[in-house]
């Protein structure tokens, strides 16, 4: 299975939000999935400490 036919396989949606998290080692790969138009469009990406912290 590869995260284009399935990504909400492998992202989780964050809670209280929209968007979708990834974890990658010791980063966090944030991203809007549109299943409509099976589309994923990146937004974030940066270490797994902080990276939440940007989001605001």
């Amino acid at each position: 299975m590869d995260c284009k036919s399935n990504p909400f396989h492998f992202f989780e949606r964050l809670v209280g939000r929209k968007d979708y998290g990834l974890r990658v080692g010791t980063y966090r790969v944030i991203a809007d999935i549109d299943s409509d138009t099976k589309r994923i469009m990146l937004t974030l990406i940066g270490l797994r400490k902080n990276v939440y912290q940007k989001m605001r």
